[in-house]
C-alpha cells in the first residue's frame, strides 16, 4: 500500500489545483485514477494477490496482459487460451483520503462513469451499488460513509457476464433469443455486443472499471448544461436556448456565449431546481459545416453558479451552430421516397464508412489514436462515419475530433443483429442508458442522425418475427415475439424528442418499407454481394438504394499486420490457407467466398502471403469503388436524389484480422482506402460499359457552384499500349453544382468492343486546363484482359522543398499499381494516393509523407500480373512531412 502521508499530500494537491482559493463553497474534484489494484476472487484463484492495474480506466484482459499472466490474445490463436478470464470474478480496489478542506462540503459524491458490466460497489465494506449496464453512469452521495483524515477503501467486484446472461435467459423461456452474429446470450445483457465475438472480432468478454471514477465535494453545483441553437430559415440569426441544471442552493446562473475567446452574448437567470434557462440571440452566426462544404467554428457556452455574488461552480461546453434535416420525400421519375441529409439548407450526398470500436480492449484507445482515425477518414474524403450499434457509445475524443475536423456522425443506439427482451427492468435500464448518452453527446455538432439499432429489423425479416407496420399501438408490440419494436419505435424516439428534438431519429439501420430492406424507402444494407446471393460486385450498379449504409468486400490487412496472425509459429503453419489465417477471419465460409470472388475476377497466382494480400486488396478496392461510383451517379439533382449516400462496411478493425475494413487495426490503409478517397472526391468522373458495347460517361460535382469543364476520352490497346482514340466529349460544359450529370453515351466501333481496350476519361477545368478528376475503365472480369508486362516501367522517388512523391510511368496500361517502401521506412509513412491504374502517356505523382532524412530504402511496385523492386535512397532534402 502506498505511503499514507504521500497519498494525503497528492490528494490535497489535486483538490487545491481544482479550487486554488481554498473556498469550501466551491465544487472540487478528486480523480480516482491512481493506485488501483486488481485480483481474482473465489476458490482456486490464479491471481490471488492484488496487483497494480496497467492503467486507469482499465479492463481485466489489459491488466493480465500487462503482468504477463496471459498471452496476447491478438497473436496467433491465443484467443482460445484466454477464455477462462471471462469465467471468473474480478475485484478492483483503490483507496483515497478525504482531506479536512473537503469535510465542509455538504455533498461528497462518488461518480462512476462506466462499469463493465455486472458490478458490486462497496465503500469501506458497505455495499452502495449493484450495476448491470455498461453504458450507464452512476452518482452516489457517500458523505456519511467516508472516513475523515483516514484511508477509505473503494472496492468493485465484477461478476461473470455470461453466467448473468444465462440467468436472464432462463427467466424468459418464451423469448426468441436468435441472433445474426455472436453469442445469442449477448442480447440478454447491456454490454458491448461485440465482446461476445463477431464475424470480424474475437470473443473477449471483458470486465472492469472502463470509464473514469472521481469524487466531487460541493455545497451546490451545476450538474448539466446544454446549448440548443435554433437557426432562422435564412441562416442569418440564431437563438441559443441555454439550460443549466443545478443541485443545491444558489441565487443565479450567468450564461456566456463565446467564440475563439470573444464574448458574443451574456445574461443572468434566476437559479431554479427545475432547470435554469435563458436565450441569447447571435446575429450572423458562424456556421458549422462538414469539411467538404466549409469551416468548423465552435462556440463555447460558459456558465457560473452564484450565491450572494459568490461563485459556487462553473462549467462549460462547446457547440456548433448548424441546421440538420433528414429529407424523405417523393421523387421525380422513380417510385419511393428520398433519404438524404440537408446541412444548413444544403442537400448533401454523403460518402463515408461504418465505425466499430478500434480495439477489443477499448480502454487502450488513446485520444490521440481517436484523432488519428478521424484525421485518416477525413484525408480519405469521407464526410461521414456511422458509429455501429454493436459497439459502444464512443469516447468523447472521437466526437471532439469529428467536431473539429468536420466529419459527420451517424450514431446508432447500442443494439445489433438480434431480438432484445423487454422485461421491465431491461426497459428501465435502457431508458436511463438512452437519456444519459443522448444528453452527454447532444452538444456535438458532428452528430447529425441517431438510429435505433443495427439490423434488428433485418433479423425480424430473416427469423419471420411478427411485425405489422399498420399496428400503431406500442403496448401491443410488447405482446409479440418482436417486443424490441417498443424500444426502437416508442422508447428511444420519446427520449430523442425530449432531449434532441432538432436531430433526426431513424428507427433502425436498415429501416424502410415493409421489409426493412426496401431499395426505394429508407436506408439499405446491401449484402447481395458477399453475403446473401453472393452476386458479382459488377452487379453493384443495379443494387443501390436511397441510402446504402452498409456494403463491402473482405481483404487481408497489410503484410506487417498479417504477420501477427502467425505469432511465433513455424514456417509450415504460415500458409495463407492454414489454421492461423483462418482463425483471423471470423466470417463463416469466408475463405471459400474469397476464393470464388478471386477466381472469377483474376487469373491464377502463386498463393504466397504477399500475393494473396495484394489480390484480396485489389478485389476489395475494385468492388467498393464500383459501388461508390455507380451509387454516387444516382445523386441527380433536386427531386432526383435517388441515392443520398454510401457508407462502406467498415472503416476499421478491433484486432489484426481479415475483414471488410478498408484500414487495418494499426491504421495501415488497404488499397480500398485510396479507391474510396478517389470516388468520394467532390468532383469525379465515371465510365461504364454497356452490354451493347457502348461507353456511358458521367461526372459529379459535389460543390454548390457550377463548374465550367472540358472532358476528354482516350482509348488504348492493352496489348501494346497503342493509342486508338482521342476524343473531346465536352468543351466549356457547365457542370451543375451538387449533382451528377450524364455527359454522353459513346457508340464504339466494332474493333473497340473487345476486352483488349482500356478507356480513360479526364475532367479538366475549362480555363486553367488543370486536371480535376480521371477514371480508367477496363473490361471485366479482369482476368479476361490480356495485360502485358511493361518493359519501360519507371518508378522513382522525387522531392522538392515542399513535398515528396513517387513518380510512375509505363508504355502499356496497368491495373492496380501499388507502391510500397522496403527498407528502413517509418511505420507512419502515408501515401496520398496508391493502388492506381496507369496508362501510357501519363506520369503519375503519388505524394507521400513520413520519409526520414537519409533513409535507405527501395520501392516495391506490384500490379495485376507483376512485381518489381526499384533501388532508391532518400536524399538529404527528404524530411518527414505530414500530408494535409
Amino acid at each position: 500500500m502506498v505511503n499514507y502521508q504521500r497519498r494525503l499530500a497528492a490528494i490535497s494537491a489535486q483538490i487545491t489545483a481544482r479550487n486554488p482559493s481554498g473556498d469550501n463553497s466551491y465544487r472540487s474534484t478528486l480523480r480516482l485514477d491512481e493506485y488501483w489494484l486488481f485480483k481474482q476472487s473465489g476458490p482456486q484463484a490464479i491471481v490471488r494477490d492484488f496487483l497494480p492495474t496497467a492503467r486507469f480506466p482499465t479492463d481485466v484482459y489489459s491488466d493480465l496482459l500487462h503482468h504477463g499472466l496471459i498471452p496476447d490474445p491478438f497473436r496467433g490463436m491465443n484467443e482460445q487460451a484466454v477464455q477462462w478470464v471471462s469465467e471468473k470474478t474480478w475485484v478492483y480496489r483503490t483507496s483515497f483520503t478525504t482531506p479536512k478542506d473537503a469535510l465542509m462540503a455538504r455533498h461528497i459524491v462518488l461518480i462512476l462513469e462506466g462499469l463493465d458490466t455486472f458490478a458490486t460497489v462497496e465503500i469501506n465494506g458497505v455495499e452502495i451499488l449493484r450495476s448491470d449496464n455498461m453504458f450507464i453512469r452512476h452518482e452516489m452521495d457517500i458523505r456519511s460513509l467516508v472516513h475523515f483524515d483516514a484511508l477509505n477503501i473503494l472496492e468493485i467486484s465484477f461478476s461473470n457476464a455470461v453466467e448473468k446472461a444465462d440467468e436472464v435467459m432462463n427467466n424468459l423461456p418464451d423469448h426468441q433469443w436468435g441472433t445474426m452474429g455472436g453469442d445469442p446470450k449477448r442480447t440478454a445483457v447491456r454490454k458491448a455486443q461485440y465482446h461476445f465475438g463477431w464475424d470480424w472480432g474475437p470473443r473477449l468478454v471483458t470486465c472492469g472499471p472502463w470509464k473514469p471514477v472521481r469524487l466531487e465535494f460541493y455545497q451546490s453545483r451545476i450538474t448539466d448544461i446544454h446549448a440548443r441553437p435554433l437557426l432562422d430559415d435564412d441562416l442569418k440569426s440564431a437563438k441559443i436556448e441555454m439550460v443549466a441544471n443545478v443541485d443545491g442552493d444558489a441565487d443565479a446562473v450567468v450564461f456566456e456565449v463565446l467564440i475563439e475567446g470573444h464574448l458574443v452574448g451574456k445574461c443572468t437567470a434566476k437559479a431554479s431546481p427545475a432547470g435554469t434557462s435563458a436565450v441569447i440571440t447571435v446575429d450572423n452566426p458562424e456556421l458549422w459545416w462538414p469539411f467538404t462544404h466549409g469551416a468548423q467554428p465552435l462556440y463555447t457556452l460558459r456558465t457560473h453558479l452564484l450565491q450572494n455574488g459568490r461563485q459556487l461552480d462553473s462549467s462549460s461546453i462547446r457547440f456548433g451552430i448548424r441546421k440538420v434535416e433528414l429529407v424523405q420525400r417523393f421523387l421525380i421519375d422513380q417510385d419511393g421516397t428520398s433519404f438524404f441529409l440537408k446541412i444548413n439548407n444544403v442537400p448533401m450526398f454523403l460518402s463515408g464508412s461504418c465505425w466499430i470500436p478500434a480495439d477489443s480492449l477499448t480502454t487502450r484507445i488513446t485520444p490521440e489514436k481517436y484523432r488519428s482515425w478521424v484525421t485518416l477518414a477525413r484525408s480519405g474524403n469521407q464526410s461521414m462515419i456511422r458509429v455501429w450499434g454493436g459497439g459502444i457509445f464512443e469516447h468523447a475524443a472521437l466526437y471532439d475530433a469529428c467536431d473539429e475536423l468536420g466529419v459527420l456522425v451517424w450514431q446508432d443506439f447500442m443494439f445489433a443483429c438480434g431480438n432484445y427482451p423487454t422485461h421491465q427492468s431491461m426497459l428501465n435500464s435502457i431508458k436511463v442508458e438512452a437519456e444519459q448518452n443522448v444528453t452527454a453527446l447532444r452538444s456535438h455538432p458532428s452528430i447529425v442522425l441517431w438510429a435505433g439499432n443495427n439490423e434488428d429489423y433485418l433479423w425480424v425479416l430473416l427469423a419471420s418475427l411478427e411485425y405489422d407496420p399498420e399496428d400503431k399501438d406500442p403496448q401491443s408490440w410488447l405482446r409479440t415475439n418482436f417486443p424490441a419494436r417498443y424500444i426502437y419505435e416508442h422508447l428511444l424516439p420519446e427520449v430523442c424528442k425530449r432531449f434532441i428534438p432538432d436531430i433526426p431519429y431513424h428507427p433502425g439501420s436498415p429501416f424502410g418499407g415493409s421489409t426493412a430492406m426496401d431499395p426505394e424507402v429508407g436506408d439499405l444494407h446491401q449484402w447481395g454481394v458477399w453475403h446473401m446471393e453472393q452476386a458479382p460486385y459488377q452487379e453493384y450498379p443495379n443494387m443501390g438504394g436511397r441510402f446504402v449504409s452498409e456494403f463491402g468486400m473482405q481483404a487481408l490487412p497489410v503484410r506487417s499486420t498479417a504477420e501477427e496472425y502467425f505469432a511465433e509459429s513455424e514456417s509450415a503453419e504460415r500458409s495463407v490457407e492454414g489454421e492461423m489465417v483462418k482463425w483471423h477471419n471470423k466470417s463463416d465460409g469466408a475463405e471459400e467466398r474469397l476464393k470464388r470472388y478471386l477466381n472469377f475476377n483474376f487469373p491464377e497466382y502463386e498463393m504466397g502471403l504477399d500475393n494473396h494480400i495484394y489480390y484480396t486488396q485489389l478485389l476489395q478496392s475494385e468492388a467498393v469503388s464500383t459501388a461508390y461510383r455507380s451509387w454516387k451517379r444516382e445523386w441527380r439533382g433536386p427531386g432526383r436524389e435517388y441515392c443520398g449516400g454510401a457508407l462502406v462496411w467498415q472503416l476499421n478493425d478491433c484486432w489484426p484480422v481479415t475483414s471488410w475494413a478498408i484500414v487495418d487495426f494499426h491504421l495501415r490503409p488497404k488499397m480500398a482506402f485510396w479507391a474510396v478517397k478517389r470516388e468520394s472526391a467532390l468532383q469525379t468522373i465515371g465510365l461504364q460499359r454497356t452490354d451493347e458495347g457502348k461507353i456511358e460517361v458521367w461526372a459529379g460535382n459535389g460543390t454548390v457552384s457550377p463548374k465550367v469543364v472540358d472532358v476528354v476520352l482516350k482509348i488504348w490497346d492493352v496489348r501494346d499500349g497503342k493509342e486508338l482514340l482521342v476524343k473531346e466529349l465536352c468543351h466549356g460544359f457547365i457542370l451543375e453544382g451538387n449533382q451528377s450529370t450524364e455527359l454522353t453515351t459513346l457508340e464504339l466501333s466494332k474493333d473497340l468492343k473487345s476486352p483488349n481496350i482500356a478507356v480513360a476519361a479526364y475532367l479538366r477545368e475549362n480555363e486553367s486546363k488543370n486536371l480535376i478528376a480521371s477514371h480508367v475503365n477496363f473490361h471485366e472480369p479482369l482476368k479476361e484482359v490480356p495485360f502485358q508486362r511493361p518493359e519501360k516501367l519507371s518508378c522513382k522517388l522525387c522531392s522538392d522543398d515542399d513535398s515528396t512523391w513517387v513518380e510512375l510511368s509505363a508504355e502499356v496500361p496497368m491495373k492496380g499499381v501499388l507502391v510500397e517502401f522496403v527498407g528502413d521506412v517509418a511505420d507512419n509513412t502515408i501515401f496520398e494516393d496508391n493502388g492506381v491504374d496507369l496508362v501510357p502517356g501519363e506520369v503519375l505523382r503519388l505524394k507521400v509523407a513520413g520519409i526520414q532524412r537519409n533513409s535507405r530504402l527501395g520501392l516495391a511496385v506490384r500490379w495485376l500480373g507483376g512485381y518489381e523492386v526499384f533501388e532508391s535512397r532518400a536524399s538529404d532534402s527528404l524530411i518527414k512531412k505530414r500530408i494535409p
